[in-house]
């Protein structure tokens, strides 16, 4: 083989991979607990989301050196992972195996190792949103992030993530309470979150760390 043939089958390799991907997931056995004290339902009426925003806060973001607050560009309830306890007999097992598949398609090779750690809980109402950005390293080895969009009922919301001039827009379909959406990119991708027009929109997000 010639140096230019094995150029082109190494670039077709390369481009093979994907930069964002998603797969729905069985939720049947996931319940989520905050605090300790309060399993969240997936049925966002008007008494449970007075009682989530009760514990959330309106989220932050990084810029620079900086983490601060502006409504303009984000625009969300949040919860940290530290208030987070995620229960379920098969649960992580579950979303490790599915994660696996979903990194071998972004070209996470086999042999890698991958580290899921929950970073928080968010709530978007009706007009939230949070406006185009990237993800900032949050940890050493971060080289992706995964968004889990619970079934609530919402419309709007959409989860448009873009990379070299590519865009791809993810929507959960409407499957029932029992499936939720995993959408998986790397976070150096610029990415955002459509304002939600109706509804609620609940989604758990966790930094995807590659050990060698």
């Amino acid at each position: 083989m010639n140096i230019t043939a094995a150029l082109r089958q190494l670039t077709d390799r390369l481009t093979a991979y994907d930069f964002a991907v998603h797969q729905l997931i069985d939720i049947e056995e996931l319940k989520i607990c905050i605090d300790k004290s309060w399993t969240l339902p997936f049925d966002m009426n008007l008494k449970n989301r007075r009682t989530l925003i009760e514990k959330a806060h309106l989220a932050r973001f990084g810029l620079k050196e900086q983490t601060i607050q502006d409504l303009s560009i984000r625009n969300t309830w949040e919860i940290p992972a530290e208030r987070l306890e995620l229960l379920g007999e098969r649960w992580s097992k579950v979303l490790q195996s599915s994660v696996a598949d979903m990194g071998a398609r972004l070209g996470l090779q086999a042999e890698d190792d991958l580290e899921l750690q929950l970073h928080n809980l968010l709530l978007y109402e009706k007009g939230q949103f949070f406006a185009r950005h990237q993800d900032t390293e949050k940890v050493p080895g971060m080289q992706a992030t995964l968004v889990i969009v619970l079934p609530t009922k919402h419309s709007g919301g959409e989860l448009v993530v873009e990379k070299k001039g590519e865009i791809k827009s993810f929507r959960l379909p409407s499957l029932g309470r029992d499936k939720a959406m995993l959408v998986l990119f790397y976070a150096d991708c610029h990415h955002h979150v459509k304002e939600v027009r109706t509804g609620n929109r609940l989604a758990l997000t966790y930094n995807v760390i590659v050990k060698q």
